[in-house]
This record gives C-alpha cells, structure tokens and sequence, in this order.
C-alpha cells in the first residue's frame, strides 16, 4: 500500500535537531497548574525557513512529536533580575519561563535566541509549506482579527507560516505547497505573498527558456563592433563557454580589440606623412611672416587685432602637429602591441544601456551613437569601468542590449543554469556524434581507397 501523508509537520528530535542551531537540557514552568512547578524539558533551538526562527521542547530527548513549539519572532525576551539561571519568552497570550542548570547555561540560550531572532522573521517561500506549527493549545484567539476560538470558532492551520487563524482569516483558495500532494489551507497574506511570488516565478522561468533559445547562441558566437573613441579598432565580443559545468554567471565575456592587419601598416606610413605635412605646413605658415608684419603689430592700434591673429596661427599648427602625433603614436603602437584582449565576468556587471538615450554621447559622438550601446562592470581591482560596443545597425544594437541585460540579470538563477547546462550537454553530444560520423566516414573512405589501390595493382600484373 502506498504511504500515507501525514498533514501534520514531522518534528521528532532526530528530525529537527538535524538543523538545530542549539540544544540542550533545561527545565521548564508548568502553564496549566495552580502551583507552579518545574520539569525538565529537552529544548531544541532552530533558525531556518529563511529566516524563521522556532524554539521545540521535548519531554524526551527521544521523542517523536514536540510537546510545544514557540515562534520565536513573535516573542520578547526577557531577563529575571532575581533568577540568573531563569530566561523567559513572552508572547502575545502566554509566557513561557525555563530554568538552567547554571546561569552560565541560560547566557548562552538567552544569546543563542537573540541571534536566531535577528534573522527577520517569516519569509513565504515560493512554493514551500512551513515545517513547524503553533500548538493550537497556545493560540487562544486568531492571529489576524484577534477573533477569541470557542466550540463555534475553529482554529485552523496557515500550512505556508504555521500560525492559527479562524476560517475567515483563511478562507482565501488552496495554494500547492510542497511537500503537500494536494493544495492546501493558507492565510490571507501568505496566500497574497505566495500568489505574487509564483506569478514571478512562473515569468522568470519564461525568460529564462526565450533566453537559452534567443540569445544564448548570439552570446556564444559573439560579433564585431566598433568603439566610439578609436573608428580604426575592431571590437570583438563574446560569451566564453568555460569548462564544462561552469556557473554562468562565473563565465565571462572575452573582449578583443584589434585594428586590421592589412591596413595597419598603411595607416603607420600614413600616419608619418600626415606628422610630416602637418610639420611642414606649420613652418610654411610661421615663414610668410614678415618684418614688416612685426612692425605694424607693434602699431598701438593694429597691436590687438594682429596679436590675435598670431595667437591664432600659433594655436592651429600646434594642433596640426599634436593630432598628427596622438594619431601616429597610436597606429604605431597597435602595430608593436597587437589585439588586446580582456574580459568582463558576468557576475561583475553592473548594468547594459544605450548611448542613443545619452545626451553627452550623442552631442560628442553624432549620428554613431544611436548604435552604440554601453556595459558598466566591476573589475579586477574593485572599480566601475565600462565599455562601449558600436553595432553595424541599429537592429543588431538592439539585440545584444536585449541579450546582455538578459544576461545579467538571469546568470544568478538556478532555472536558467539549469537550462544553459542542458543546453551544453546537447552541444557536446552533437558534437560527439558529429566526431564519430566523421571518424566513420573517414575510416569507409581509406578503405575504398586501399580497395581501388588493390584492384589496380591485380589488373596492372596482368
């Protein structure tokens, strides 16, 4: 017979101390007697549900079920000034007092719930029920409305928080929450939060399936570009498929810069004559000056109007040279240098834009700017730097801002790894398959070969 499932959370010792942040002997104050008493108690602290923070007491360091599980975020804890040895949680309907050993003991549980508290409380998770309840003895009136619980007034369980409310405060539609077979009773607001989170979980999963099968291949391809500063320089960009099983957002983006190798040594000699005519013009211009010309300058009133005449004939030949020198320098130095290569990790990027909505860029820039599209990212030594990548078209901008904004913002979510790693798998087995045809046919071809060299060979004997 199939097992069946048990509703109700398992929280036997073995199962939750396997999580536990601490656990330990104490002795506890009864809560129902007239005349208080002390019994000892096993108490096993927790810190987990992403935050969720639960105390479970034992009358057995072996039991099975918790005699009591306090939600540590709803409760205050206090010190008794008298009692050293005492800690006590106060919550909104009960109080609960334990009782150490020795004062040294209930410092450190008093600390150890502190920590735990500091966590943040309940936190929906997509999909996941709580593993830990509220025992309906301490919930006398319902967690939303304050509803007193009576013969009439049910108490019910929210399987998404654990809490108890009364059957309006969750009425709302069954959700699925795993480990539950079929859908199940949640509050309110957790059904709100759950609802919201499975909404966006349901869309990240969309985009990440049109991701693998729009843009992956794109990225992984890679294409040239040009840069904003340097016409002259090829830009190569690409996703680096890394080792196989590589994290993709540990993958990076290889960038190469490189000026054509026809053209480079052209551009040097051009380059040359260009600082040379520059030169020359420059000492052409300051020989047509005269004597003459010095001496009506030094008229007091032409001296003004031929200063700045001077001034500017001296301020133009001196930018003729110095662009003719930052121009031949350069194309000098990509001949020495060679590409550059470089590369941007993914989990470094800091965001992908387009030049074409930057006022600065296209004032610089011009028409080119509408094709340009612009990566920010940390680099090695913990600084912002970017990258400008100028597309053949405008269509093809568009593209990779839509591929590179995707990236960076799926690389951290499991589902899309997933669905990158299978895509890799299928890579590799293609290109296994693809390795072994080829092995094959090229195994058929020698044999054919030998073949019509055999035959040849018998019919030349005869």
């Amino acid at each position: 017979m199939p097992a069946v499932f048990q509703d109700v959370p398992v929280t036997s010792v073995e199962a939750i101390g396997a999580i536990a942040i601490k656990m330990g002997f104490v002795e506890k104050e009864s809560e129902e007697s007239m005349f208080k008493s002390w019994a000892p108690r096993f108490l096993v602290l927790t810190g987990w549900d992403e935050g969720e923070a639960h105390l479970f007491y034992y009358d057995k360091e072996t039991d099975k079920e918790a005699s009591g599980i306090l939600f540590i975020n709803d409760m205050k804890l206090e010190d008794s000034k008298s009692e050293g040895n005492v800690f006590t949680l106060q919550g909104s309907q009960r109080r609960f007092r334990f009782r150490c050993a020795k004062e040294q003991d209930a410092r450190g549980w008093r600390m150890a719930i502190h920590e735990a508290s500091q966590n943040g409380g309940h936190t929906c998770r997509t999909g996941k029920a709580s593993m830990a309840w509220l025992m309906s003895k301490h919930a006398k009136t319902c967690e939303t409305c304050r509803a007193v619980f009576s013969t009439t007034k049910a108490r019910h369980h929210c399987r998404c928080c654990g809490r108890v409310f009364c059957h309006d405060c969750s009425s709302a539609p069954k959700l699925s929450l795993s480990p539950y077979p079929a859908p199940v009773r949640c509050c309110t607001k957790c059904h709100q939060r759950q609802t919201e989170q499975i909404a966006k979980k349901k869309e990240l999963e969309a985009r990440s399936v049109a991701f693998v099968d729009q843009f992956l291949d794109i990225l992984l391809v890679g294409a040239n570009f040009a840069t904003l500063d340097r016409p002259d320089v090829v830009r190569t960009l690409a996703l680096d498929s890394g080792m196989p099983g590589t994290p993709l957002n540990q993958r990076r983006l290889l960038v190469v810069d490189r000026v054509s190798e026809v053209n480079l040594a052209d551009k040097v000699t051009r380059g040359g004559n260009r600082l040379k005519a520059a030169t020359l013009r420059g000492i052409e211009k300051i020989g047509t000056l005269r004597t003459s010309h010095v001496v009506k300058a030094l008229h007091p009133q032409e001296m003004v109007k031929n200063a700045q005449h001077l001034t500017t004939r001296g301020v133009n030949v001196a930018c003729d040279v110095g662009n003719g020198v930052v121009l031949f320098a350069n194309n000098l130095k990509d001949q020495v240098e060679g590409p550059r290569e470089w590369a941007i990790v993914v989990r470094d990027i800091r965001g992908v834009s387009d030049c074409a909505g930057n006022p600065s860029i296209n004032q610089r820039y011009g028409p080119v700017a509408s094709r340009a599209l612009s990566v920010v990212y940390r680099d090695e030594d913990e600084e912002d730097g970017a990258a400008t990548f100028v597309a053949e078209t405008e269509e093809a901008k568009q593209q990779w801002l839509e591929a590179l904004t995707e990236l960076s913002l799926l690389a951290a979510d499991s589902g899309t790894e997933l669905l990158v790693l299978e895509k890799d798998r299928e890579q590799q087995d293609k290109n296994v398959r693809e390795a072994l045809a080829q092995r094959k046919q090229d195994r058929e071809a020698m044999v054919l070969k030998r073949m019509e060299g055999g035959a040849a060979a018998a019919e030349s004997s005869t």
